[in-house]
């Protein structure tokens, strides 16, 4: 029976230690810091948790938000790049040089805590590019050690030898080795709507910066015969139009969430160049401000990609564009039967020149060159966090050699230690059962008998200690021998 119960012991113990000390702990790369719950063969799921051991290997390492440095976030949406600009009252930040907080602790915290705080367009009028700069603040209501400022830009460019892209760059990101930047993204639009709804978002964006495109290259063509030219100035250098992009009672195209400017020959006026495009701009930042809500998690029930109402109320048909197309006609013919103003990046051309995105959009529920809209977002929506890896620490099988060292050793310190212990409480455990041993009986009734009791009382009055129980036998013997050795004398 001991030896059995040893066997099944030893066994026990071998598993025990196998998970004890049969794991390396290792550093791996891991794109979710987040992990609550480990698959450990030693720890199912079956198993209550009072039982579980060893089931976390530890945290992983927070990593650090540098100033400046591309950021993504993990959405299948990545047309937009976020940099780090300002860690406000980041007090466990490093300092640079110039006494500024250069690097903050990041650790997977979403990003749907940030909003939109600024917007502003700046156009290239005679290159017909344009970009838009976006600053997100991140938690500003909580405490000061976590808030961060981000700026994203979205930039768009009718000829890109001359300036970036943003389609383009988002082409680049997403192609692979053996494809072309254009065929990658033109592939989106074939065989239907996409089936990942952030796409639908992303034409939208691209048809929507097409239409932009569009009334911009339209305004340079009539600029001298347009009857809105206080003198004969050339085209302007610079355009620019910040737009105030809080939800309120405002219209978007209201007058007091605008402000512009135009440069021309080395001044900044406000003149009428931008302001009287701000439809189109506007729907731009519309589009701009919802998508990067979508990237980053944030998505309302107006949000315009989500609700088609919204959208159509929101998006308008820019009544300047109207005025332009005859001057067009009656001037630039030419450049009207040519024109691929209206054609996006890799969702084809509205149906003639006249018809705009906008109108084709908010025409029709169905849609748009395979744009469809409103998108269905999946539920729960998922964490949109910035796209990282950490440091995180996991078990790794240990080398045979080492896991059989380990093993015995573990085992073998335990099957000792436990022996001991039962050696020292198997007797005791025994007389418990059993009762006294008979030699422990017969002690127990020497102590007990009458002249035990006597005799100790009598030592006790004499001595300072208790001699040792002794027979009267032995004294009268004694008290015999002291008597012949006087008489001898």
């Amino acid at each position: 029976m001991f030896y059995a119960g040893s066997v099944v012991l030893i066994v026990l113990l071998v598993v025990v230690n196998l998970a004890l000390v049969g794991y390396d702990e290792i550093t791996v790369t891991m794109p979710d810091p987040n992990i609550t719950e480990y698959d450990q063969w030693w720890a199912p799921k079956s198993l209550p948790s009072a039982l579980k051991f060893r089931t976390k290997p530890g945290d992983c390492q927070e990593v650090t938000l540098p100033l400046n440095t591309a950021l993504r976030t993990n959405s299948s949406l990545p047309l937009f790049t976020y940099y780090l600009t300002n860690n406000l009252n980041q007090f466990d930040s490093q300092k640079d040089s110039l006494g500024l907080r250069g690097q903050t602790p990041y650790q997977a915290n979403p990003m749907n805590i940030c909003r939109v705080q600024n917007m502003t367009l700046t156009m290239e009028p005679r290159i017909l590019s344009f970009a838009i700069s976006t600053s997100l603040l991140c938690d500003p209501v909580g405490d000061p050690p976590r808030s961060r400022r981000f700026q994203t830009t979205f930039k768009r460019a009718r000829d890109s030898r001359f300036r970036f892209d943003s389609i383009l760059d988002y082409m680049a990101y997403t192609a692979a080795p053996n494809e072309t930047d254009v065929n990658r993204y033109q592939m989106l639009s074939r065989d239907g709507p996409p089936k990942d709804p952030y796409v639908n978002a992303l034409g939208a964006i691209d048809a929507l910066a097409t239409d932009l495109i569009h009334i911009m290259s339209m305004r340079k063509s009539t600029w001298f015969y347009i009857n809105d030219t206080a003198n004969q100035s050339p085209v302007p250098e610079l355009g620019s139009m910040s737009w105030d992009s809080r939800s309120d009672s405002r219209l978007p195209t209201d007058p007091s969430r605008l402000n512009w400017g135009t440069y021309t020959e080395g001044y900044w006026y406000k003149g009428n160049y931008v302001r009287t495009i701000n439809t189109t701009i506007v729907n731009m930042f519309l589009a701009m401000r919802d998508a990067i809500y979508l990237d980053i998690g944030y998505v309302l029930p107006d949000n315009i990609y989500v609700n088609k109402t919204s959208f159509d109320q929101v998006i308008k048909i820019d009544p300047y564009g109207t005025e332009l197309t005859p001057i067009m006609w009656q001037h630039n013919l030419a450049e009207v039967n040519t024109s691929t103003t209206l054609c996006s990046w890799g969702w084809g051309c509205t149906r003639n020149i006249n018809t705009t995105w906008a109108q084709a959009f908010t025409s029709t529920d169905q849609p748009v060159n395979n744009i469809s809209l409103p998108i269905l977002l999946p539920s729960p929506l998922p964490s949109s966090v910035l796209d990282m890896v950490y440091l995180c620490p996991q078990y790794k099988l240990k080398p045979w050699g080492d896991s059989l060292v380990s093993l015995f050793t573990g085992t073998f310190t335990m099957y000792v230690t436990l022996y001991g212990i039962f050696a020292w409480i198997a007797p005791m455990l025994d007389r418990k059962r059993k009762g006294p041993q008979p030699w422990e009986r017969y002690i127990e009734e020497q102590t007990l008998s009458p002249g035990y009791e006597i005799r100790r009382t009598a030592s006790a009055q004499y001595f300072g200690y208790t001699p040792s129980p002794y027979s009267p036998e032995f004294e009268d013997d004694k008290k015999r021998l002291l008597d012949e050795d006087k008489k001898s004398l």
